[in-house]
């Protein structure tokens, strides 16, 4: 997990991982060198990024479209058939991840507008799924969202995880991070000060070191 006081590059850090805009240095995963190079690159390469934004409706969403549009549209090559798209196959794994995500929707059909903020959430979190990633870069997913989906969020994380995929995860609310979080790595100016585990992941050491740093991350 991620955190530190805002404007020290957590946002430039997953744009950064998952392709967007420009970034020095280099990235290993799985011990080899990362090769995503832009966010259809991290989807569909060997990586295997993908990333849920902090705004979602500007960013994660096309929100004049319908919950099944927004879903598939990563994977829509999936249901495809020299160019003939087969809507049952379609329809099926939609009804599949609807049904594991809890979205409260009316039918597959309904615009992704008109959901709740914290069922669009869900959709995003669908959409990412679906493309298999092994690495889920989560930006600040619980904000303006409500307690009971919050909770949801959270379980779906862990069963992703216990699944095998790697997460990432900023949050700007530090009892996320105390209660969720395995590692924190703080972000002061740019750098990584501190990577705190087990029981030194707790409000004060966070906000210790995102304010005065606490030399290199060993």
């Amino acid at each position: 997990m991620w955190v530190g006081l805002q404007g020290h590059g957590q946002r430039e850090l997953f744009q950064a991982l998952f392709g967007i805009g420009k970034a020095k240095g280099s990235v290993e995963l799985w011990e080899k060198p990362m090769t995503a190079r832009g966010p259809r690159r991290a989807l569909t390469g060997r990586d295997g990024i993908a990333l849920v934004p902090e705004d979602r409706r500007g960013q994660g969403l096309l929100l004049s479209k319908t919950v099944r549009e927004n879903l598939t549209l990563a994977v829509i090559s999936r249901f495809s058939r020299f160019g003939v798209l087969s809507a049952r196959k379609e329809k099926a794994l939609v009804d599949e991840m609807m049904a594991f995500l809890r979205i409260k929707a009316r039918t597959p059909e309904q615009l992704a507008g008109t959901l709740s903020g914290g069922n669009q959430q869900k959709v995003i979190f669908g959409k990412m799924l679906l493309t298999e990633a092994r690495v889920l870069l989560l930006y600040d997913p619980t904000r303006g969202v409500d307690v009971g989906t919050k909770g949801e969020i959270f379980q779906l994380m862990r069963d992703v995880a216990a699944r095998g995929c790697a997460i990432l995860f900023y949050s700007s609310d530090l009892p996320e991070l105390v209660h969720v979080a395995d590692r924190v790595a703080v972000m002061r100016n740019g750098q990584v000060a501190a990577l705190l585990e087990g029981g030194a992941i707790t409000e004060d050491g966070i906000l210790r070191a995102a304010m005065f740093g606490a030399g290199p991350a060993h």
